[in-house]
């Protein structure tokens, strides 16, 4: 094991040996936490809490102090999907779970389950080695990926990930609105102090949960790595 980047190696690798599946890992939530403290929403949401609790808040004038965040709400819901669903499947990896969509034509009654639960590698090798077990791997398992709705709308998989339920909600609710960008004609933005409170939710968990587990990675993987994610406290 001397090549240490993603790009060295095979994808399907990652089931097979432990290292390459934390360094997948850990480059999932790298990448999707940095897009996540990139969204306008999240980087100026303390100031938004505090607009909303001045008595003389109108629509109008917060329009005008936050018409960045108004502009990038359907951009902010790409990123802030990025980071958890790059979040949910480094958890369903590290789980030993597979997140690849299984070819239909190669095993049809597991790939239908696959819809409803996690299918763990086991399932389909019986033995965790290589290079024999990945050839089977890659006659069996497609580039795909699972889709983000089934994370947020199957339990089997999202009580891995030990998130409220409220919480799966509106990250369900934004992937929705996300959808729509396909036929986009105006922005559609909303905030109340549920709302802002949903969106701290979502900031706290990643700068507690996402930013401990990708340290305790990359701590293991290379100490000395300065691509280590240190946020600050809660907002």
């Amino acid at each position: 094991m001397n090549r240490t980047r993603p790009g060295d190696f095979d994808f399907f690798e990652c089931y097979l040996e432990m290292t390459r599946t934390k360094l997948i890992a850990a480059n999932l939530l790298t990448f999707g936490a940095r897009h996540f403290k990139s969204s306008s929403i999240i980087a100026r949401l303390g100031e938004i809490e505090n607009y909303y609790k001045c008595k003389d808040k109108s629509i109008y004038g917060f329009g005008q102090k936050f018409n960045d965040v108004l502009f990038n709400s359907s951009i902010d819901d790409i990123r802030i999907s990025i980071c958890y669903e790059n979040y949910f499947k480094a958890k369903l990896l590290l789980n030993g779970f597979i997140i690849h969509k299984i070819n239909h034509n190669k095993l049809k009654i597991l790939s239908n389950e696959q819809k409803l639960r996690p299918i763990d590698v086991k399932e389909i090798v019986a033995q965790l080695t290589y290079p024999h077990n990945f050839d089977v791997l890659k006659q069996v398992l497609t580039e795909s990926t699972l889709d983000y709705s089934t994370l947020l709308s199957q339990q089997a998989y999202f009580r891995h990930f030990y998130i409220d339920d409220d919480v799966i909600k509106f990250l369900d609710k934004l992937r929705k609105k996300r959808n729509r960008l396909h036929l986009l004609i105006s922005e559609r933005f909303e905030i109340s102090f549920k709302r802002i409170e949903d969106y701290k939710k979502l900031n706290n968990i990643v700068d507690f949960d996402i930013a401990f587990l990708q340290n305790t990675m990359i701590n293991e993987l290379d100490p000395n790595s300065k691509s280590k994610l240190s946020f600050k406290g809660k907002v």
